[in-house]
This record gives C-alpha cells, sequence and structure tokens, in this order.
C-alpha cells in the first residue's frame, strides 16, 4: 500500500492486478480497505472465463498466452527460478480446442515447481491498460499506450 501512495503521489496512474484465488481474496480485501478503490487493485481469478474464450480455456491461460506473445519483442530479467518456471509450464487442448495449462497442482506432483514467479509475471496481462498521455499531449491518438498498440512517445525526451 506504501508502494502505491508512493507512486500515485508522483502523479502516476497505479493499477495493481491481484490474484485473488487461495489467500488472494482477503489481501485483496485488506489493501481496498486501505484506501485503494476498484479501478486501482484489481481482483484476478486465475480460474475465470478468458476474455477470447475461444482461444483460451481460462483466465491463467490467457493471461500466459498474452506474456508470450509479447515476449516476442519484451524482454525479462535474467532470473533462473523464473525461467525455470516458464519452460515447465505444459498445455494441451481442451474438448472446445481452447488453450488449457497443467494445473499447479499436478506440476507439483509430477515432481516439478510451483510457478509462483511466472504466475507473478502473468498476472501483470491479465487485462489491457490504456496509459494516460504524457503532459501537455493529451487527446492525441498516437500517445495512448495499451498492450495492443505501440506509443511513439519516449519518456526520456524527444520522440
Amino acid at each position: 500500500s506504501a508502494h502505491i501512495n508512493m507512486l500515485k503521489s508522483l502523479g502516476l496512474r497505479v493499477v495493481c492486478f491481484v490474484d485473488g484465488g487461495g489467500m488472494g481474496g482477503p489481501v485483496v480485501d485488506f489493501i481496498r480497505r486501505l484506501g485503494h478503490d476498484s479501478s486501482s487493485v484489481i481482483e484476478v481469478l486465475f480460474g475465470a472465463e478468458a476474455d477470447d474464450p475461444r482461444k483460451y480455456h481460462d483466465k491463467r491461460a490467457e493471461m500466459y498466452g498474452r506474456l508470450s506473445d509479447w515476449l516476442l519483442t519484451g524482454a525479462l530479467p535474467k532470473d533462473d527460478e523464473l525461467a525455470t518456471e516458464l519452460t515447465a509450464l505444459e498445455y494441451t487442448f481442451d474438448n472446445h480446442e481452447s488453450i488449457q495449462l497443467m494445473k499447479k497442482e499436478k506440476m507439483i506432483l509430477l515432481g516439478g515447481v510451483s510457478p509462483d514467479s511466472a504466475d507473478a509475471v502473468a498476472l501483470t496481462f491479465a487485462y489491457n491498460v490504456a496509459l494516460p498521455a504524457p503532459p501537455g499531449l493529451e487527446g492525441r491518438s498516437d500517445t495512448v499506450a495499451t498492450r495492443d498498440k505501440r506509443t511513439t512517445y519516449n519518456p526520456h525526451g524527444g520522440r
């Protein structure tokens, strides 16, 4: 909560996706009781219906699919644990031909690791977040950034 407040004090829009499964529900409730509303703290249920149910079995598969798409142009820090977790994930197709990831519990039973760090990274892809335009550039369609549209804005100056 202190980190969210610090970022907001800098004038930044903060959107925090929180895993609402298991022990996550009470965490979401606690953060909201501290004064953060549902537009800045969004509960994500990994087993919920995907935004694109024809392609993904559930929200978890969709988040990992979006992460995979992003990795075509994005990059993650060198982290052996994260790399192990991401490469251990297996998938199949359900009877509707949607991508379905192996359940976390099954991965652990098969002697694998729990993909906690990978889940945290995938969680950042739960929903698209439109960023506000930089000061002075409001209303220009070429400055709105989402995961689906690149921006020409350079935070270090220039265009």
